[in-house]
């Protein structure tokens, strides 16, 4: 989740609501909303040091904070249930047109670049919104199976890898056992690692030499 998006959005809509419940009789009396913030009460009572009559700073003190916990709660859910939906459709990548067995035998490259989808489609959903934050460390444009690779050596902890990689080992221990799964989990990484070395060498290889100083 991309905290100062969150955050922002928070005291946004808190703003919102604190201008409604204000100015909205209907909102004001509605026993709802009085329920719903009946633990404003307790704490501003609290802040007013036990009194029968809370001041007024300490009732919108209150109500601004709990407002915000409230929100900011809203909108972790929110955003953890993105992630989950964005997981479920970066799967669809890592089936391929063979069944599970094959997987752990074949080719790195051709489980890189299925994972290099997977991993594509969940960011490319991702940017598109607000409240998540972007892996900075992937490149869109290069290659599946290059970004398939960054995304385990630079991205290993995100939570969108380490979903896509949960989901691969779980499809592997299916179909050859746990052990299969743990050996082609670490293969996988170690060619992730070679792809990308041999890849930054390329490019490095590949760059014009630095202009030399003339003498003057």
């Amino acid at each position: 989740m991309h905290k100062t998006n969150a955050l922002i959005i928070a005291v946004v809509l808190t703003a919102i609501i604190g201008s409604a419940l204000t100015f909205s009789e209907t909102l004001h009396q509605s026993n709802v909303i009085g329920i719903f913030y009946f633990p404003v009460f307790l704490l501003s009572a609290a802040l007013s040091g036990g009194g029968h009559n809370p001041t007024a700073p300490a009732v919108w003190s209150s109500f601004i904070a709990y407002t915000l916990v409230y929100l900011v709660i809203f909108i972790l859910v929110y955003a953890i249930v993105c992630e989950m939906v964005l997981l479920r459709r970066g799967f669809v990548h890592l089936q391929g047109d063979r069944d599970a067995k094959s997987i752990a035998d074949e080719d790195p490259a051709t489980t890189l670049s299925d994972f290099g989808r997977a991993v594509q489609t969940v960011e490319q959903y991702r940017r598109r919104h607000w409240v998540l934050k972007n892996v900075e460390e992937l490149n869109l444009t290069e290659g599946a199976d290059v970004i398939g690779a960054r995304a385990i050596v630079n991205a290993q902890g995100v939570g969108a890898t380490k979903g896509l990689l949960r989901e691969l080992h779980r499809r592997i221990a299916n179909a050859k056992g746990t052990a299969a799964a743990d050996a082609a989990i670490e293969k996988l990484k170690a060619d992730a690692a070679d792809l990308v070395r041999a890849h930054d060498q390329g490019e490095s290889a590949t760059d014009p030499p630095a202009e030399r100083p003339r003498a003057p």
